[in-house]
């Protein structure tokens, strides 16, 4: 699964925006975490699955139309 995907399903699964940002923001934490830890990515690796992890997350939950 992509990080869009993840995010996109953690958005259409819970019952406000609010939620959905609550715990898509808590694996965002965790995803970046285990990007900067882990021995397998190389730093450009990581550069751009960090990139890719911004970008799914800012296109599911747009500061646009935020109450």
């Amino acid at each position: 699964m992509s990080y869009l995907e993840i995010f996109t399903d953690y958005r259409l699964g819970s019952e406000t925006y609010g939620d959905a940002l609550m715990i898509a923001f808590r694996f965002y934490t965790l995803a970046v975490g285990n990007i900067l830890e882990s021995p397998h990515f190389t730093d450009a690796e990581r550069i751009e699955a960090l990139k890719e992890l911004n970008v799914a997350f800012n296109n599911v939950f747009s500061k646009v139309g935020v109450s």
